[in-house]
Formats: C-alpha cells, structure tokens, sequence
C-alpha cells in the first residue's frame, strides 16, 4: 500500500498530474490479467467517493505515468478490493451470481492506446453500461484541459452509482411514480418514499411503484458537507418500436427518469 501511495506521489510531482489542485486517490492493486512490455491490462479499487471526474482524471494520468512505455493500457477501477482481485471486467459467457456482484463493483476504466490515439477515463454508474458515449457514462479526455461535468448529478452531486434497470415488459403496467428521499452527507440516498402513484390500484402498477422505490435506494452520489433533499418522477411507457436489449431509459435529472420497454431490436 505504502509503495502505491508512493508511486502516485511521485507521479504528480513528476507533471503527471496535469489538472489544477490533482489529488491522486489512494488505490490497491488488484489482479493483472496480463502484462508484457508493451501492454498491461490489470485491477485496481479506490474508495467510492473518489469516483468523481476530477479524481478519476488525476488517478488517470498517475496510471499512465506509472506504465509509461506501455503502448497500450487497460485498468479496469472496482469499488471493492475483492472484486478487483477476482474479476475479470468483463461477464463470463455464462455468469453466475457471485460474477454479476463482482461486476456491479466496477464504476470506471483508464483506457490509453498510443497507435488508436485513445487516452481516457471512463465513470460509469451503472457498470452493465460500459459504452464510453453512453448517455450515463461521462467519458473524461487526458489530452483536455478541461475536466467535464459528470452527466448525472442532483444538486451539484455527481451520481456514481446506480442498479442497472431491467423490466420484464409482461410484469409492471404503464404509468408514473413519484418519489421522495434524502441525499445524506455520504452519498446514500435514505428515506425513500413514494408520494404519488397512477389511482388505478393495478398490481403491475404497484409492481413499477416497487421498482422505482427499490431502484432510487441503490443510487449513491459524491459525498457533500450537506444533506440533499430530492424529488423524482418514474415513468413507464410501451412502444411498438424495437429496442436494443427491449429497454431505453432516459435520465433528465434531477427530477425525472423516464423508461420505454417495447420489442427487443434484432442485431446481426
């Protein structure tokens, strides 16, 4: 751990560290699926409150200055220091439940390929989401200067992590739900209540009234000084429409989430 903290010292006072007031987080070194002269692809796990863009970008560059002359580098950065010892990063072909916990600690990737020109960091709340563009993820560029917003962010807080959304369009009846919580000064989203609900006393919508309340608790954001007071709004409507994985979900924060369920699109 000293030697970690040290690297990462070293880094910034060597110019690694390129962003104003760059604070390295500490991290634990994980398992390394492979390694040569040219190439490392390997683990690590920070603490959850250092997710945030501006920490992920300076961890970044410490990573890149630590494996300098790698043409190319893969870090794949859990939450969880088991999760990085025994994960892959990626899902088996047939993945078991321990595999998807493992995988649902996984919040982030550094990704540098010199001959693609790619120098990158990833934030990914939702780790089944790993696609760099996403409109959940926020992509963070080390050739910029500027370090970007995070994407999804209630009051200033960046969301870090959320439960992936899956809805078997057959179970839960259109409609919205409204619901109320507290961000606490850790980032835990606490006293969740649904307020408002569709009035037609269906079991499917109760079914999505559940969903909602179970799936906002799972959110967790960047610690704050202050407490959060939050007011969001579920809908859920069918389209005819097919739908890559049968699922869209759009987040306008931060009060609304909005979810499509339809035919599942057919890819080649």
């Amino acid at each position: 751990m000293m030697r970690v903290l040290a690297v990462a010292f070293i880094a910034c006072s060597l110019g690694a560290c390129v962003f104003a007031q760059c604070r390295v987080p500490a991290y634990l070194q994980g398992g390394t699926l492979y390694d040569s002269k040219s190439e490392i692809i390997t683990n690590i796990s920070i603490d959850f409150q250092d997710f945030t863009p501006d920490r992920l970008a300076c961890l970044a560059s410490s990573l890149k200055e630590r494996y300098r002359g790698r043409n190319s580098i893969t870090v794949s950065i859990f939450s969880s220091y088991q999760a990085a010892m025994n994960s892959t990063g990626l899902l088996p072909p047939e993945p078991r439940k321990i595999d998807y916990e493992m995988f649902a600690r996984l919040h982030a990737y550094y990704l540098y390929d010199a001959e693609k020109h790619d120098d990158y960091v990833v934030l990914m709340p939702d780790p089944m989401i790993g696609d760099p563009s996403a409109p959940t993820n926020t992509k963070i560029d080390l050739a910029e200067s500027i370090i970007p917003a995070c994407k999804l962010q209630v009051n200033n807080r960046c969301l870090l992590k959320l439960d992936h959304f899956r809805i078997d369009p057959g179970e839960k009846q259109p409609g919205t739900v409204t619901l109320t919580a507290e961000i606490g000064r850790s980032g835990s989203v606490s006293d969740v209540q649904v307020v408002d609900t569709d009035k037609n006393g269906s079991r499917a919508q109760q079914a999505f009234a559940d969903f909602a309340l179970q799936n906002l608790k799972s959110w967790r954001f960047e610690s704050s000084q202050n407490t959060d007071d939050m007011r969001i709004v579920y809908t859920l409507d069918r389209v005819e429409t097919p739908i890559e994985h049968g699922i869209n979900v759009q987040f306008i924060l931060p009060d609304r989430v909005n979810i499509q369920v339809g035919p599942m699109s057919m890819t080649r």
